[in-house]
């Protein structure tokens, strides 16, 4: 601490600015379980960029086609506060259930795929290991003595091709 700054009654440093908080830093950033929450970026991975409709995606009026400018912005500021003003309020009240049902969802997705079908899965792959290895031996038994005859009968084959001096050669 330099000889300008002083304590102040509270602790605080004199002479030293202290950062100010936003509203978006004073909202909570991080939830329980280690998961992260940015109040900022909604769509990290872009997920939803399919979504995104602007006013010049829907609307568009060709040159010598235009209307009133007056109706043009009139137009254009209605449509952005509504879909605003509409997706404000769906979300305000279907968010929160949806969330939950989703959770709910989810937790059941996650529970079934633990501790039903993996198990299962599991089990299955150790039954058919048992089947694949009397799977294997029927056919080194039957099939392959069978197989190693006819590749003999048929590796012995050469052929030669033998030029008649009468006939011209054709390609």
């Amino acid at each position: 601490m330099t000889s300008e700054q002083n304590l102040t009654d509270e602790g605080e440093v004199q002479g030293v600015e202290k950062p100010r908080l936003t509203i978006t830093d004073e909202l909570p950033r991080t939830l329980h379980y280690g998961h992260q929450l940015d109040m900022r970026d909604r769509d990290p991975i872009n997920m939803n960029d399919h979504v995104k409709v602007f006013f010049q995606d829907v609307f568009a009026e060709p040159d010598g086609s235009h209307s009133i400018n007056g109706v043009w912005r009139a137009s254009f500021s209605t449509f952005v506060a509504t879909k605003y003003w509409c997706y404000r309020i769906i979300t305000a009240i279907c968010g929160v259930p949806t969330a939950i049902m989703c959770g709910i969802y989810f937790a059941c997705l996650s529970f079934d795929y633990i501790w039903c079908i993996m198990p299962c899965l599991k089990a299955y792959m150790i039954e058919l290991q048992c089947l694949g290895k009397l799977f294997s031996l029927c056919v080194r038994t039957f099939f392959d003595p069978f197989f190693e005859s006819v590749g003999k009968i048929f590796g012995g084959i050469r052929v030669s091709q033998v030029r008649d001096e009468n006939k011209p050669f054709s390609a």
